[in-house]
């Protein structure tokens, strides 16, 4: 999967070294995230992947709340209907219709599903964001910071309208 990022950071694996290496202070620079004054691209990519996880989460939790809607009229939508019928020919349709019924039982038991493992994800990009946070808020004073935080604000904004 390709991030937007710069070229040094192009993969989800390289982003998440990153983002060790800011949570741990672990690079190759003895001196501490913390305390050392960002530089343009560093702050950059924390601001890229900082928004690339706020996206995912805000994602992550519009599916979450539509399944649960979804799941609380006990509707299942049509993209996540099972529709397997029986291969022989003229099926009892009594038959047929407690098939039916079977198949949007367990396409509301795959929808749960889906709900628990969406959570659990968008815990995980929380706590991402909020390691981002904290290191970029460290420096909020820099006006590099200040910069890069306005535009992230106004292309959040943006996807929302």
């Amino acid at each position: 999967m390709q991030l937007c990022l710069p070229t040094h950071c192009a993969t989800e694996a390289a982003a998440n070294q990153l983002l060790n290496s800011i949570t741990t202070g672990s690079d190759s620079n003895p001196t501490s995230h913390a305390t050392r004054i960002p530089d343009g691209d560093d702050v950059k990519v924390k601001f890229r992947l900082l928004e690339k996880f706020m996206k995912n989460e805000q994602a992550k939790w519009w599916e979450m709340q539509s399944m649960k809607k979804y799941l609380e009229v006990s509707h299942v939508p049509h993209g996540l209907r099972i529709l397997t019928t029986p291969s022989y020919e003229n099926p009892n349709p009594t038959m047929m219709k407690e098939w039916a019924e079977d198949n949007i039982v367990a396409s509301k038991g795959l929808m749960e599903i889906i709900v628990k493992y969406a959570e659990t994800d968008r815990m995980d990009l929380q706590s991402k964001i909020d390691m981002l946070d904290i290191e970029i808020n460290a420096h909020e004073q820099q006006e590099v910071v200040r910069k890069y935080c306005e535009e992230m604000k106004t292309r959040l904004k943006k996807r929302r309208t």
